[in-house]
């Protein structure tokens, strides 16, 4: 092997070194923006849990709420006079379009399945359904439903009718 040989050999042996250390300094490199990208991942994990318990933890809330706000809505709702006032008010129409979409829901996420009959997302259905039961029990009440509130009748109407038997039977005694 000659000189020249010998040194090419040697510049080649050393870019060699140098792609070698290149590919090193990349690999540690890329390694550690993996760690860094898995524990970033990890955080937004738990933070995404944290922000799933938080709204399982409003839902309930919001369950509990309106099941006691509606369950005292229904037992006022017996008398006409009070029907008349929330019929009167500006929130009515929204009122009994929410209803419609719950009850439209919560039939919905039934399934097959049979919930507690006390819990609190079946007292919120069934007081919904005593308090369209109450107001439908009036003349004025009915006119409303019929003339501003169509939708959520049909929807009662389908729904009573998709329900399996033996399937919330306490709610077709309020509805139907």
């Amino acid at each position: 092997m000659s000189l020249l040989d010998l040194e090419r050999k040697e510049q080649e042996l050393e870019q060699l070194r140098m792609d070698c250390e290149h590919f090193k300094a990349r690999l540690e490199s890329v390694q550690e923006d993996s760690v860094s990208e898995k524990k970033e991942k990890l955080a937004l994990r738990q933070q995404l849990n944290e922000a799933k318990q938080q709204l399982l933890q409003q839902a309930e809330y919001c369950t509990e709420m309106g099941a006691a706000a509606c369950t005292i809505l229904w037992g006022v709702s017996s008398s006409e006079e009070v029907v008349k006032a929330i019929l009167g008010g500006d929130k009515a129409l929204k009122f009994f379009n929410i209803t419609g979409q719950t009850m439209e829901s919560f039939v919905k996420s039934l399934d097959g399945d049979v919930k507690e009959l006390d819990s609190d997302e079946n007292q919120f259905v069934f007081a919904l359904a005593g308090i369209v039961t109450n107001v439908a029990a009036i003349a004025s009440g009915r006119e409303f439903l019929v003339n501003s509130s169509r939708v959520l009748l049909d929807t009662i109407l389908q729904l009573l009718g998709d329900l399996k038997p033996g399937q919330c039977t306490k709610l077709k005694v309020y509805g139907g």
